[in-house]
């Protein structure tokens, strides 16, 4: 899906070939009009490639031929198609609707659009409604922004770094093989910027062990304690008051 690719619903399209949407309906449950997108596995959508095809079959079936003959003349003759793209055969796309990303992220809806606002991310189509869509390829990289928070990432940083992947996939797609200075500029960002997530991940690691140890060390002594205490409340059971925790009030 490219970016920002206008979408349709059901009711949009219908609305723009001029037809009823329960007819549409109709006619994607009888997969005479296959949509582009699936939305969360089952919501059908539309691309502006999708308009010439369902308009020729309004043409048809406003002259009287059913569903099934129109059936049979897309199977003999054919009916106007996207053009998949190079190397690619066309397939319906899946995609997720705002709710649907979050919940496969674990995060709330109000935060993926929080992320949109700030730009670090972008939904992948949006409809003439305002409906929103997103690769399925958004869920790692919500999981990703997740990551970069717990590290100690503001938004803006995260932003920056969403930027240098966004220019680093355009790049990808186009094949670039020119010497460009400032291209080979972003790609030393890129690298620099890979350096500096991996150092502070080596830190945080670091950390990390070092607080294993210590709870696993703890948990080891607590069990003891635990086991000492409770022999000795066995031997004696008139109960014992511990001591007060540093800081804490002393009795009056």
């Amino acid at each position: 899906m490219s970016a920002q690719e206008r979408i349709y619903t059901v009711e949009e399209a219908a609305e723009k070939i001029k037809i009823a949407a329960d007819l549409l309906h109709a006619w994607v449950r009888e997969e005479i009009a296959p949509p582009s997108f699936l939305a969360d596995g089952k919501e059908p959508l539309f691309a502006d490639d999708d308009l010439a095809r369902l308009e020729q079959i309004r043409r048809l079936h406003e002259i009287g031929f059913g569903i099934q003959e129109i059936k049979k003349i897309s199977r003999k003759i054919g009916l106007p198609k996207p053009e998949p793209k190079k190397d690619r055969p066309r397939e319906v796309r899946r995609c997720l609707t705002v709710g649907e990303l979050a919940s496969r992220s674990g995060l709330n809806p109000r935060t993926i659009k929080y992320w949109e606002e700030r730009g670090i991310i972008e939904p992948s189509g949006r409809s003439e409604g305002g409906f929103r869509l997103y690769d399925e390829s958004y869920v790692p990289i919500c999981n990703l922004i997740q990551d970069l928070q717990i590290f100690g990432y503001n938004l803006e940083e995260i932003k920056a770094i969403a930027d240098l992947f966004r220019i680093y996939n355009d790049l990808s797609a186009s094949r670039f093989e020119g010497g460009d200075d400032r291209v080979l500029d972003l790609l030393d960002a890129m690298r620099n910027q890979i350096e500096q997530v991996s150092q502070r991940i080596d830190s945080l690691s670091k950390g990390i062990d070092r607080w294993r140890k210590l709870l696993k060390e703890k948990r080891s002594e607590i069990s003891s304690m635990r086991k000492r205490y409770s022999r000795a409340r066995e031997a004696n059971p008139t109960p014992v008051s511990p001591p007060e925790p540093a800081g804490g009030e002393s009795s009056s």
